[in-house]
This record gives structure tokens, C-alpha cells and sequence, in this order.
């Protein structure tokens, strides 16, 4: 697939901005009609081959996409098009990196139909918190060519065309019952970047993402043999209530699980009609267990949400009563936490609340006001 960009296009950094597309043919030939006078950069795609977005972390900012269009305009091939004259390109690609392996479980039996993340080790930082961005290339390549690293039913995988760098695999080990599309979505769009509040397993078999076992690709290597264990033992679960201090069960707000010696361990859940909270597959250390934006609400949301998406969700309820943000530690280790009782102190109620623009709140998300 070959795309061409207007190099001149400020129309570009809009939402209504398209490429012009072409898929070439068995001879590699490509052919693009009706284009307006410019300067074009040519992206090509090709299953295991490198692309120019190759490299590319995704802008967050302004500074990050000027960057980014810099990048680009060094390694895409350029073409002018002047009034009604054919232009010719003629592109080499070069193959990228190929890894492969296998993820098992550690009574030796398939791990199948589990996402394999490619992270690479330089990760950005933003706030002083480490954050990893996606990589347009690997965007791109999910996208348009439908690449699904995922694991067979014999859990092997098999990630081609990487850029030359050094690396780092993670797995999630999923404990939910039940599809979660907008997960797959984000993975899909994401394929760099685990999704947060999962349990990752890293190569090297280590929930620790500083432990990670790290391999150094060159476009062309082939890296073979990986084999990521998931354990079955050793996980918990941490369960409990949380309630006013006349024992009145909350009905609303988040629930974090943050690990005390290493931040990339983090867990959320929400907090039930009931009160209740749990969390699933939670290695063994010392916890801390926050509460935001606990309250009473006369209609709560059908949907569960995290901590940045609150405040759409809170102006989207009508609050009976609201807590104030509370914080114990508790320890995880040969057993179940099963019994934590969280009461917490009432607080000032929102001075204002006003239903969510449906806009601001994940589709199929319903609230019913009052």
C-alpha cells in the first residue's frame, strides 16, 4: 500500500484530512490520478517490510508534532507534482526485524488468544511520570494491514517488520470473563502500549517492567526461541466494602490498587451498588488501596470507568452524599485478601451537577437523571 501525504497541506492537522491511497500491483507498480500541484511524501506499507512512520512516537503535543514532521520529511521519499506533468517514484524497502516465540501457562499448556506487546525500551516521560507512546508505523501497520499480534491455539506469535531498536515483550494475563471491545479497540490502535491496570508479564518472566528481559534488533534479525511463562499460582484476589461511617454501602467512585515498591504495578476497579470492589490476579507485595470520588448516587452509570474519566461520570449522577478520598495499605501475600471493611468520612457535595454531554462518556454508557 503506498500513500502520499501533502507535504504543504496545512488542511492536514485537521479531522476531515485524507491520504491519497494506492495498492500496487504484482509488479510493484503503483499508479495515483488527479493530484493537485504540491509536494507529496510517499508512505508505503508492505507486510514485514519498514515503513517511514517506523520510529515515529505519536505527538502529544505541539513541539511533539513538529518533531514528528521533521522525522518524516527526512526519511519519506518526496515527490513534486507540477501542473499536469506525470511524476515517477521509484522505492526500495528494506526488511524489518522478525521475533518469535511462545506463551505458555506454567502447567505447560498454551496460552492462546493472548495479545504480544512490542514495546520499545525508550519510553517517553510526561509529568515526571514514565508513559509509553505508540509508534506510528506499528499504528499504521494494524490499521491498514490487519496485523493481530495475537498468539495461535498453540500459543506461538509472530511479530515481523520492526525497526531496529531495543525491545521489550509484555503479555496480558486476563482474569475478566467476557469480551471488552473497547479494549480490543484501544489494543488494535495501541499495539505498542499494554492497556492499564493489567497484570504484565514481561519477557523474562518478570512482573517487573525494569527486570525485562531486553533484545537488540537490527533490521533483517531474526530473534527465535521466546518463551514467556504465565503463572496459574502465586496470584490473589483483594476484595472488600467500602461505606459511609453509619455503614451506608457507597455506590460510586474508583477504587486504585497501586503496588508500593514498583509504579507500573496498578490496578483500578469501581465500586458496586453493594459497596464491594475486587480485584483479581494481584502478585504478592504491599498495596496501597485509594478511594476517589466516593459517593452516594440516586442513579448510578451502567458502566465501569477510571479515574480520568470521572469527572464526565460525576456530572453525569445525582449525588446523594460524597466521601472524602481515603487511603490504607494492605499487604498481599500467601492468601486471598478477602475482608477489608473501608469506611470513609462524609464530605462536601458537588456544589453543581449537570448530565454528561453524551459525547463525554464511552459509547453505550447511559445514565438516568433525576
Amino acid at each position: 500500500m503506498v500513500n502520499l501525504l501533502n507535504a504543504t497541506d496545512k488542511e492536514k492537522e485537521t479531522a476531515g484530512w485524507q491520504p491519497h491511497i494506492a495498492i500496487t500491483a504484482l509488479d510493484g507498480t503503483f499508479h495515483i490520478l488527479h493530484l493537485p500541484p504540491g509536494e507529496y511524501d510517499v508512505i508505503t506499507l508492505a507486510a514485514g517490510y519498514l515503513s517511514p512512520l517506523d520510529g515515529m512516537l505519536v505527538p502529544t503535543d505541539a513541539n511533539a508534532q513538529e518533531a514528528s514532521d521533521a522525522l518524516l520529511r527526512e526519511k519519506a521519499p518526496l515527490v513534486r507534482i507540477n501542473g499536469r506533468e506525470t511524476a515517477r517514484v521509484d522505492i526500495e524497502l528494506l526488511r524489518g526485524a522478525i521475533v518469535t516465540g511462545k506463551v505458555v501457562y506454567s502447567d505447560g499448556s498454551p496460552a492462546t488468544g493472548l495479545r504480544v506487546f512490542l514495546q520499545r525500551v525508550e519510553a517517553t516521560k510526561r509529568a515526571g511520570e514514565t508513559e509509553d507512546r505508540p509508534d506510528s508505523g506499528a499504528m499504521m501497520r494494524g490499521m491498514f494491514e490487519h496485523q493481530t499480534p495475537k498468539t495461535d491455539d498453540q500459543g506461538h506469535f509472530r511479530l515481523s517488520g520492526i525497526p531496529g531498536g531495543s525491545y521489550r515483550l509484555a503479555v496480558i494475563q486476563n482474569f475478566e470473563v467476557g469480551l471488552n471491545l473497547g479494549e480490543e479497540v484501544f489494543a488494535d490502535l495501541n499495539p505498542s502500549v499494554p492497556p492499564r491496570d493489567k497484570l504484565a508479564v514481561y519477557s523474562g518472566n518478570t512482573f517487573h517492567q525494569k527486570d525485562a528481559k531486553v533484545y537488540e534488533l537490527r533490521p533483517g534479525d531474526t530473534v527465535d526461541g521466546i518463551e514467556i511463562v504465565l503463572p496459574l499460582t502465586g496470584l490473589h484476589s483483594v476484595e472488600g466494602v467500602t461505606t459511609g461511617k453509619d455503614g451506608a454501602p457507597l455506590n460510586f467512585g474508583v477504587v486504585n490498587l497501586s503496588d508500593t515498591v514498583d509504579a507500573n504495578i496498578k490496578f483500578h476497579t469501581n465500586i458496586r451498588a453493594d459497596g464491594e470492589f475486587r480485584f483479581s490476579g494481584i502478585p504478592e507485595g504491599i498495596y496501597e488501596v485509594k478511594i476517589l470520588g466516593g459517593q452516594i448516587v440516586e442513579n448510578p452509570p451502567n458502566a465501569g470507568f477510571e479515574e480520568d474519566q470521572m469527572p464526565a461520570f460525576q456530572r453525569g449522577v445525582k449525588p446523594l452524599r460524597a466521601f472524602a478520598e481515603t487511603k490504607l495499605t494492605v499487604a498481599v501475600q500467601t492468601a486471598d485478601v478477602d475482608d477489608l471493611a473501608i469506611m470513609l468520612a462524609d464530605t462536601k457535595l458537588p456544589e453543581r451537577t449537570v448530565t454528561a454531554p453524551d459525547s463525554e462518556l464511552p459509547e453505550g454508557v447511559v445514565v438516568h437523571p433525576q
